[in-house]
């Protein structure tokens, strides 16, 4: 009972939240999700936080792009760029240099400089980090503190962006009662608060032995993204990623079938794009995705399901997802998730 009048004035205060910020150009929402003790959820941030500003390219560089005058403060590493505008409207990268006394900002992500032309607009945004995602304030709400590394009440599991197919945590998050920080399994007394989830990522949250009710806020891009999808030659590869929805939204309305991202299939048996999602209402740890899908004709088919279609089917608010490539060729392309047009 506790816990649930938490769960409400946490919410109320959210309420109030939206109100104070909501314009007419800054959309803004939260969604909630209940985790009860013994789950594991896979979840993903579909917000933002407030932009810093939207800047014009001057020049195109080797490492990145200049502006027409200096950035008032240093946004390395915790900020990255969304282009809004030119053929890399929706691609994204972390800064990973600039100064208040130059015009030159660098990219972490060099490749998205292909194609990128004086005139091309971009925002500069700050990376949700575990700080701001799950804040002092949500402790006990969104998340349980733990004692010690070896008992664990609330984990946070970040998945690897490495070539491969079911792959396991590469890092796991608690937060520490006696530190009142985000520290990393194994990782000594190391102050991780600032470790980036980045955008369009997808992570888990382990309920151990107290239920939580996880909520994300903030703003909701209205710009076309871009998302990443790796093929490898050697294995298939298993892309773990969000389709960043804020609202509901079906397989169709992901806008990923028919496109270079997602390859059609001649047989369920041979799947050469399959996209893999899991039921965040099936209490258990280490949960088996709930369903496979693929596309046939630009249309989507569940494994095991026949010729149905399941175009409509459909997709929660905040939907994670795996697409796996199968390992045909060393190949990268992007998923234009369309913009909500609010």
């Amino acid at each position: 009972m506790k816990l649930r009048a938490r769960a409400w004035m946490a919410a109320a205060s959210l309420s109030l939240a939206l109100a104070s910020v909501s314009s007419a150009d800054n959309v803004v929402g939260y969604n909630s999700l209940s985790v009860p003790a013994g789950t594991d959820v896979y979840l993903c941030v579909p917000f933002t936080q407030d932009k810093v500003g939207e800047f014009t390219v001057a020049t195109v560089t080797g490492s990145g792009v200049t502006v027409a005058s200096p950035l008032s403060a240093n946004y390395a590493t915790l900020y990255y760029v969304r282009f809004t505008s030119g053929t890399n409207a929706g691609k994204w990268s972390t800064i990973s240099n600039n100064t208040t006394s130059s015009t030159t900002i660098t990219f972490a992500d060099t490749a998205i400089l292909t194609g990128l032309t004086a005139g091309d607009k971009f925002c500069i945004i700050p990376h949700n980090t575990l700080a701001s995602v799950f804040p002092d304030n949500m402790k006990g709400i969104s998340f349980a503190g733990s004692n010690s590394q070896f008992a664990l009440d609330t984990a946070v599991y970040f998945l690897p962006t490495t070539i491969g197919k079911n792959k396991s945590a590469a890092a796991t998050y608690y937060f520490l009662n006696s530190a009142s920080q985000w520290r990393q399994f194994g990782a000594g007394t190391a102050n991780k608060d600032n470790v980036v989830i980045p955008p369009q990522y997808q992570f888990i949250i382990r309920a151990t032995t107290t239920p939580i009710t996880y909520y994300s806020l903030g703003d909701v891009e209205n710009n076309a993204k871009q998302v990443k999808i790796v093929r490898s030659v050697s294995t298939d590869n298993d892309n773990i990623l969000s389709a960043d929805n804020a609202l509901p939204t079906t397989l169709a309305g992901l806008n990923l079938a028919g496109t270079s991202a997602f390859s059609d299939s001649t047989s369920q048996f041979n799947l050469i794009s399959a996209l893999y999602v899991y039921d965040n209402t099936v209490n258990s740890f280490n949960k088996s995705a709930s369903a496979t899908y693929y596309t046939v004709s630009g249309h989507w088919r569940k494994f095991g399901a026949g010729a149905t279609n399941f175009d409509t089917q459909p997709l929660p608010p905040g939907a994670t997802l795996i697409i796996r490539q199968k390992g045909t060729a060393d190949a990268t392309t992007f998923w234009s998730q369309p913009s909500p047009g609010y």
